[in-house]
């Protein structure tokens, strides 16, 4: 008979969910320190957690639907922690007959959890990893949220990194950019950030580090010919851990409101981030959960209709009148924090 409880995290969706779910490992650890660690992801964010010695059995979420049951019930899962629940995981976790299975009561497919978690999400009024961790007080968990519990960097990651920079010498400092966000919020517009590539680039030892997808491949070349090809690219470049170590090397990260915003925060660099006034991209739900971040939220520019709780109800981008709104963002106002940042940090 098994003493050891199998406790599996479920995560499968994006970058920034990923990383404000893992710290949940540490709860787990230090409240059922008998107990093995699983993690089910998807195969882009492997790499986050890869090697971290908390974690017994990383699982990848197989399009299979046969080969994850069988996975299920290989590893023995006695406890399932549904962070990013749809209808086929749930279904999937009581098909496998996980004996505990924690979700939200707010679906309704919820049936299929014995263990229900009464918070709605859709209102935004916690931060999501707030609303992750919750979870384990079904569990009976006594929950704290300000854990530092970083990403596991090897050796390889590093030196492959510093393999770039080095060459740049101490007195040089990185500002590293990630200017696309995949779609998940509304941006600071493409000139602007060009305004902002150029302000910064007349810092003296400052040395402009840019990251992103194959996808944005054309956008952050046409930034980095707007200062004389004077940035480092890390276009499709680097993994997440890479990733996340090239950013702890900064000085300062700037990025809209995606995935390695939320790196930069697990990793303690200081934060510029663009936020929309708008409830579902609110910073108050899904900004970088640190004290290190400086964020900017355009001034509100509209008829209180369009409005709730000072938010805009629900953002219809183009079809908006106020669409623009991220362009109100002050470029002045924004390179004099980048100042005091690089004076202080």
């Amino acid at each position: 008979m098994r003493n050891k409880k199998n406790i599996l995290i479920v995560r499968t969706d994006r970058v920034g969910d990923v990383v404000l779910t893992f710290p949940m490992i540490y709860l787990l650890k230090k409240n059922i320190p008998d107990s093995n660690i699983f993690f089910m992801v998807s195969d882009y964010t492997k790499d986050l957690l890869e090697y971290d010695k908390n974690i017994n059995e990383l699982i990848i979420l197989d399009k299979s639907f046969i080969k994850n049951y069988l996975n299920l019930k290989k590893y023995k899962i006695d406890i399932a922690i549904i962070a990013s629940p749809n209808f086929i995981l749930a279904f999937l976790f009581f098909l496998a007959r996980i004996p505990i299975r924690v979700g939200t009561a707010y679906r309704w497919y919820s049936f299929f959890f014995n263990k229900k978690h009464f918070e709605h999400r859709k209102y935004g009024n916690k931060h999501e990893l707030e609303y992750n961790f919750n979870l384990l007080k079904e569990l009976n968990i006594d929950v704290e949220y300000n854990i530092n519990y970083p990403i596991s960097i090897n050796e390889i990651d590093k030196s492959r990194v510093d393999s770039f920079i080095d060459f740049l010498g101490k007195k040089i400092k990185l500002i590293t950019i990630h200017p696309g966000s995949g779609g998940s919020a509304l941006d600071l517009p493409f000139n602007k950030m060009k305004e902002l590539l150029i302000e910064i680039n007349k810092i003296k030892d400052v040395k402009i580090c840019l990251t992103g997808l194959d996808k944005e491949a054309e956008q952050i070349n046409q930034l980095n010919s707007s200062i004389n090809n004077n940035a480092l690219c890390f276009i499709n470049k680097l993994n997440l851990r890479e990733l996340a170590y090239l950013i702890k090397k900064s000085r300062i990260f700037i990025s809209n409101s995606t995935g390695p915003i939320h790196l930069a925060a697990n990793v303690g660099t200081s934060i510029i981030g663009f936020y929309p006034p708008v409830k579902a991209m609110s910073v108050e739900r899904w900004g970088p959960y640190t004290n290190k971040r400086f964020i900017f939220i355009p001034e509100k520019r509209y008829n209180s209709n369009y409005l709730v709780d000072g938010y805009c109800k629900k953002c219809k981008r183009e079809k908006c009148e106020y669409y623009n709104c991220m362009n109100y963002l002050s470029i002045d106002n924004i390179m004099k924090k980048i100042n005091e940042l690089l004076i202080t940090e």
